[in-house]
């Protein structure tokens, strides 16, 4: 691959050529321009994969110079650097496409990261691009090979002679030498054509080997009941800790790149004959993430093995249910739910138990009383669903709590709980406020905090939240020089195009048209 640098100061291309280990990227070679003329020049006479450029330049700005790429069907992934941190810049930026802006000065490291991140992209969307054109066909014949030899190394009793097929490609070690097992669960991703999930598969394959190829390891993925299984081969000495941190930037590129989330289980290397039962095990671990939180799991370290349950003390909350302080009982039982999990202690075991002891305590305190709970379909899947996750047990607690709280008691509280949910919103308009967080830190559930807070306030949660986030930049805007983008991130808002657009359906004009009213008003 080539890179080019563009900047009029021969003191910042010589300093990023010097000052970057390019060839730990991939690249061959580094090309330098001082201006646009001498860029186009290079451009046209050899292939760039990645472009790092400076805006403001003599004659031709950088964002001209890349309008032109686009024009002439260039593919040349950019990242602009540039001293002057203006809403405008960066707009115009990510509007033609740029992998990323970065506000110089910044340390070598940020660049190094932003041009690692243009450098898978341009391998992933060669990748997907290459597989899309070939369909089925793009199904190599090594690549099928390693993936049916890897199912049969997941069978009960493997067949070693599968992996005597890999060692015969020189893709694997001999029989005594240890690997590490990794399981890839893809979240959030649906293939709309039958040869889809050959591209994801291969788009996979080709983004593990670049990512551990500097370590001299090589991956070998099949796909089994939906989930796919790496056997990831160290051909030098690797520790667990590279293959986790290599892993993450996995996770992050297949959000970044594949709009879907990744979740990894892996453990310590093992011999290939013990395949089997660890590809059982990471399975059953997967199962028993009944939270089903996200992120790159080692086994060993991240997953506690199965706690005893211990019974709550279930007499403290009949009398609670028998008082009718049904909110009371709902804080202390989700608190326990959420101390088991931070704990680790939440197994499927846990969980079956904790709801078992929930119900019995339960319809022992409201036997003989004129109290119905589960007497809509709506509430009848609740009860049955339970057991399957935490989410869904909070779920059932909070439906139990309203129902047996006193009807005139929840309504006099429900103005006190809708203004410290206005509280908490005007507390924290810096942060993404999500309605789950939101209701979490309440101790109610989602719906029921939206409808209660709508019926006060005559708006829903969303649009008072986006309302507050609006108002409080439009006072910034108004009475300091911050710049817009600081402003935007002030409210919550990252993505500069974001925040304008829902700036102006707000408040009918855009930031920067708010900011020259100001000036022309004071």
């Amino acid at each position: 691959m080539n890179l080019l640098i563009v900047d009029d100061q021969p003191l910042v291309t010589d300093g990023l050529e010097q000052g970057i280990p390019w060839e730990s990227l991939g690249f061959r070679n580094i090309f330098k321009a001082y201006n646009a003329l001498d860029a186009r020049s290079i451009l046209l006479a050899h292939p760039i994969a990645v472009m790092l450029c400076d805006i403001q330049m003599p004659v031709e700005s950088g964002l001209e110079l890349f309008a032109w790429m686009r024009q002439s069907g260039m593919d040349t992934r950019m990242i602009f650097l540039t001293s002057h941190a203006e809403f405008e810049y960066a707009q115009q930026a990510l509007k033609l496409g740029s992998v990323d802006y970065i506000v110089q000065p910044a340390p070598y490291s940020d660049i190094y990261n932003a041009v690692r991140i243009a450098v898978q992209k341009v391998r992933t969307d060669k990748e997907l691009a290459h597989t899309a054109r070939l369909g089925q066909a793009f199904l190599w014949k090594e690549q099928t090979i390693q993936s049916s030899c890897v199912v049969d190394l997941l069978k009960p009793h493997p067949d070693l002679d599968s992996y005597g097929k890999l060692a015969a490609l020189d893709l694997v070690p001999g029989l005594s030498e240890p690997v590490f097992p990794v399981l890839l669960y893809l979240q959030r991703w649906e293939p709309r054509l039958p040869w889809e999930s050959g591209l994801i598969d291969a788009a996979l394959s080709n983004m593990l080997a670049e990512i551990f190829q500097p370590h001299d390891s090589l991956p070998v993925l099949g796909a089994a009941e939906s989930r796919l299984f790496v056997i990831l081969i160290p051909k030098k000495e690797m520790t667990s800790d590279i293959v986790e941190r290599e892993l993450r930037f996995l996770a992050s590129a297949c959000e970044q790149y594949l709009d879907c989330s990744l979740t990894v289980y892996f453990d310590a290397p093992v011999l290939p004959t013990q395949m089997y039962s660890t590809w059982q095990m990471l399975q059953q671990k997967y199962k028993d993430n009944i939270t089903r939180e996200t992120g790159i799991f080692r086994v060993s370290k991240d997953i506690a093995s199965a706690h005893m349950y211990r019974v709550p003390e279930i007499w403290q909350w009949a009398s609670l249910l028998k008082d009718g302080y049904g909110e009371a009982l709902e804080q202390n039982a989700c608190a326990l739910l959420d101390a088991m999990v931070k704990q680790r202690k939440m197994t499927p075991p846990s969980l079956k138990a904790f709801y078992l002891d929930f119900m019995e305590m339960l319809f022992s305190t409201i036997h003989g009383k004129n109290i119905s709970i589960f007497n809509t379909p709506e509430s009848m899947e609740i009860y049955h669903n339970g057991m399957k996750s935490v989410s869904a047990m909070k779920q059932l607690i909070h439906l139990v709590a309203c129902s047996c709280t006193a009807g005139e008691d929840d309504a006099q509280d429900q103005p006190t709980r809708v203004k410290r949910i206005v509280h908490y919103i005007n507390e924290h308009l810096g942060s993404e406020l999500k309605r789950d967080d939101i209701a979490e830190k309440m101790n109610l559930s989602p719906d029921y905090m939206t409808r209660i807070f709508k019926a006060e306030m005559g708006v829903s949660l969303k649009e008072y939240i986006i309302q507050q986030k609006m108002k409080h930049a439009q006072v910034m805007l108004r009475t300091t020089t911050l710049p817009i983008n600081f402003i935007a991130a002030k409210v919550g808002y990252s993505n500069f195009s974001h925040f304008s657009f829902t700036y102006k359906k707000a408040l009918g004009i855009t930031p920067q048209e708010e900011r020259k009213k100001a000036a022309a008003d004071s």
